[in-house]
C-alpha cells in the first residue's frame, strides 16, 4: 500500500494564517484569493467546479450582507440562499488501490477517498481516515467591538501529510501523531506523492504571500505540533 499517507481532524502538520485589515478587505481581495486557489488545485469547489462564476455571485451576495468570507465554509451561505450546501476540495495526486498507478482528481474529501480505498482496513478502524479535506480552510465573520473592525484572519491547514517527503512508518490505521513527542524508529519514502502535490502547495503560498504584501496583510506560519515534520517545511510550504 503506497498511499501510506493520513488524514486527522486535529493534525500536528503546520498551518499558516494570514491577517488583513477590515479597510482593504474588498470583495476584488476574496476573487483574487479564489483564482489562486483553484489555478493551483489547492482550493476548489465540489458542486460547482463547472459553475465558479455561480458560486462566487452567491459568496459576493452573502458577503456584501453579512460580511462572512464564504470561501471557507459554506453551511451558512446555503442556509441564507436556501440552495445546496457547496463542498470545497483539494487536487490530489495519490495511489490507486493496487499501489501500481498515479491517480490525479479533485478530492473534497481526503479522509473518505481513503476509506474508499481501503475499506477492510476501514472496517476494523477509521483512525488516520478522519473525514477531512487534505487542506482545509478557516475563517470567521468579520467582528465588529465598539464601532471598530478587528482585522480579519484566515487560514490554511493541513490535515494530510500526503505532502512530505517522509512519513513515520507505523501501521497506516492505527497512527496517532496527536503527541509531539512520540518515537520514530524508521521512515517510509513518499517522495514521489510530495513531489506531485507539494509544489501545488508552495505556488499557492508565494501567491498568498504576495496577494497579502499588495493588500497590506501580513503571512504567518504556524510550526507542526509533531517535530518530526519541521525539518521540511516553513513559511513557504514543503521542502522537496
Amino acid at each position: 500500500m503506497f498511499n501510506d499517507w493520513i488524514v486527522q481532524e486535529d493534525p500536528p502538520f503546520g498551518a499558516w494564517e494570514w491577517t488583513i485589515s477590515p479597510e482593504r478587505l474588498e470583495w476584488s481581495v476574496v476573487e483574487v484569493f479564489w483564482a489562486i486557489g483553484i489555478e493551483t488545485g489547492i482550493w476548489g469547489l465540489g458542486k460547482v467546479w463547472s459553475d465558479v462564476e455561480g458560486y462566487l455571485a452567491d459568496a459576493k451576495m452573502c458577503f456584501e450582507e453579512t460580511t462572512i468570507l464564504h470561501f471557507v465554509s459554506s453551511s451558512e451561505l446555503a442556509k441564507k440562499l436556501g440552495k445546496s450546501e457547496y463542498w470545497r476540495g483539494n487536487r490530489l495526486t495519490y495511489y490507486d488501490a493496487h499501489g501500481e498507478n498515479l491517480k490525479t482528481e479533485w478530492v473534497a474529501d481526503a479522509g473518505e477517498l481513503l476509506r474508499t480505498l481501503y475499506p477492510e482496513a476501514a472496517a476494523t478502524s477509521t483512525h488516520g481516515m478522519d473525514l477531512y479535506p487534505a487542506l482545509r480552510l478557516w475563517g470567521a465573520p468579520l467582528r465588529q467591538q465598539t464601532g471598530r473592525a478587528h482585522d480579519y484572519t484566515f487560514g490554511a491547514k493541513l490535515h494530510a501529510n500526503i505532502w512530505f517527503p517522509e512519513l513515520p512508518c507505523m501501521p497506516h490505521w492505527s497512527l496517532s501523531e496527536g503527541n509531539s513527542e512520540f518515537s520514530v524508529t524508521s521512515t517510509i519514502d513518499n517522495s514521489i506523492l510530495a513531489y506531485e502535490n507539494a509544489p501545488h502547495l508552495n505556488t499557492f503560498l508565494r501567491e498568498m504571500q504576495a496577494l497579502m504584501r499588495d493588500v497590506g496583510g501580513t503571512t504567518t506560519f504556524i510550526r507542526p505540533a509533531q517535530k518530526f515534520y519541521r525539518p521540511f517545511i516553513d513559511i513557504d510550504g514543503i521542502n522537496v
